[in-house]
Order: structure tokens, then sequence, then C-alpha cells
């Protein structure tokens, strides 16, 4: 093309989504230029690490306290039922009742993260 085209390799040596870099590069300089993005990957990274930690141990704990495959089963169909009916009274139900009478910074502060 043309100097002033945008498939020129002058141009595209000067916008950085057009640079042919892998996307490891392009994340590497991107984190490098936001580093609040570092900070938020790292600590999604760690939280689910932890997620799976506490998963993992609760299914060995659940294990070796109710040996039968079926019986352990229909405890954790039920235990499961009961968390997410809680937390889908909390988000229809509750958080929305208390939005009306409070600011949501306010909320914020009692919520899991």
């Amino acid at each position: 093309g043309t100097k002033d085209s945008p498939s020129s390799p002058s141009t595209n040596a000067t916008i950085p989504c057009l640079k042919k870099n892998n996307i490891f590069q392009q994340a590497y300089s991107l984190f490098n230029r936001v580093p609040v993005l570092g900070a938020l990957f790292v600590e999604v990274i760690i939280s689910q690490c932890l997620s799976s930690l506490v998963n993992y141990i609760y299914l060995y704990k659940l294990k070796v306290a109710i040996t039968d495959d079926s019986l352990r089963a229909g405890w954790s169909g039920k235990f499961y039922a009961w968390i997410n009916g809680v937390s889908g009274i909390f988000q229809f139900f509750i958080i929305p009742l208390l939005l009306k009478h409070c600011e949501a910074h306010r909320i914020w502060l009692f919520m899991p993260s």
C-alpha cells in the first residue's frame, strides 16, 4: 500500500495493536503499562488457587466423614442447594431491599470479595 495506508509497515510499527507480537508479549506490554492489571491478575490467580484448595479439602473431609458414595452425593446436593438458595434470596430480595435504604458503598463493606 501507500505510505499513509494502515497496512504499511511503517504505520504498523507505531500502532501497538497492529504489531505482530504474540499474545504473551502483548500481555506483558499491557501489564507494564498498567500495573493495576498485573495486581488484579495475581489476585485472581491466588483466589482461584485458594478456592481449589478449599474445595479439595472439603471433598477430602467429606469422603472421610461419609464413605458411601450415594449418601455423600445426596448430602452434597442438599448442601449446595441450600447455599444457592440462600445466595439467591440475598441477591434478589435482601440486597435490593437494603439498596433502597442504604448507599451501595455501605453495603459493599459487608459483602465477601
